[in-house]
């Protein structure tokens, strides 16, 4: 879509880009290149460092602005929650 029929969008629909007629409008003539995901791992010592806290009574809590779901994949991945029983919820 060039900018200048984006901008012409933008007049005509505003702030209401949730109708069907906006996302059809928007969705014309739009081709789908791909998608990327990254993953950012945990450093390499995190979950024994985790483990090492948990073992001598320490509660290790986790404070991130991440989407609720990533942020509980972290705490998985770094030994904060048990796995088998996040995953079943």
């Amino acid at each position: 879509m060039e900018t200048d029929q984006f901008e012409d969008l933008n007049q005509q629909f505003g702030n209401n880009w949730t109708s069907e007629r906006a996302i059809d409008a928007l969705e014309k003539d739009t081709i789908f290149l791909g998608m990327l995901a990254l993953k950012d791992p945990l450093r390499p010592k995190v979950a024994q460092v985790v483990e090492f806290a948990q073992k001598g009574r320490m509660h290790v809590r986790m404070v991130t602005g991440e989407h609720p779901e990533t942020a509980k994949s972290i705490a998985i991945d770094a030994g904060i929650l048990d796995k088998k029983i996040q995953r079943a919820q």
